[in-house]
């Protein structure tokens, strides 16, 4: 009973220190061995405690995600969260633009109420019409290749 109390407590605590431990480990988490180890040992804590084997999974979950975090980091050329959060504020040289003069002429505000002229729904039919559509000459299906086959039977 206490040790499966230390047991969880010794993984809250660890689930608090990932980065570190993250860190620590490094790119050895990508190795074949490790992540079969990591495997067995989840489930061997099944058959242990249900709620010892639920602490451990979110510690290795955890530090999976942590580790492919810092990989993405890696690989973005970014690196650092700091530099992460600089990147999106506005950079000091677009703050001190010169934005010019006034514009000399005077824009009306646009007026998009419906006009005052006399409106109806009425639909006239055009005098010609612009059908240009023919009647195409076909054949019935299989016509012209019928010489190209035999018939077998």
């Amino acid at each position: 009973m206490y040790t499966k109390v230390i047991l969880i407590l010794f993984l809250g605590v660890s689930f608090l220190s990932i980065p570190a431990i993250a860190d620590f480990f490094g790119r050895s988490l990508d190795n074949l061995p490790i992540r079969i180890g990591v495997i067995s040992i989840l489930l061997a804590s099944v058959y242990y405690d249900p709620y010892v084997s639920l602490a451990l999974f979110m510690v290795l979950c955890s530090l999976y995600v942590r580790h492919h975090r810092n990989d993405l980091m890696g690989i973005s050329g970014i690196g650092n969260l700091n530099l992460l959060a600089k990147s999106f504020e506005t950079p000091s040289a677009t703050t001190n633009l010169n934005m010019g003069g006034e514009s000399e002429d005077i824009m009306e505000p646009a007026d998009f109420m419906p006009g005052k002229q006399v409106q109806d729904n009425t639909v006239t039919k055009p005098e010609t019409s612009i059908d240009e559509k023919q009647v195409l000459l076909s054949e019935p299906l299989g016509t012209k290749a019928e010489a190209l086959f035999s018939e077998r039977h």
